[in-house]
């Protein structure tokens, strides 16, 4: 399973690109960053799972 951590995108200045609906918890509508889904290996309309450590954001692909 991969996962990605908003840190890497650490020096990239404000991210202006293609956004990617996914739902997380399969109860909320959370719209990616197209780079951040392609990292993960997702795709439109897929479930991820969200986790705050610290001050980054993990996105996980659901089951």
């Amino acid at each position: 399973m991969k996962k990605w951590s908003s840190d890497q995108n650490r020096g990239g200045g404000s991210i202006k690109s293609k956004k990617r609906l996914v739902y997380c918890n399969k109860r909320f509508r959370v719209t990616l960053p197209v780079n951040w889904v392609n990292r993960v290996g997702i795709k439109h309309g897929d479930y991820v799972n969200l986790q705050i450590d610290g001050n980054k954001l993990i996105v996980k692909k659901s089951d």
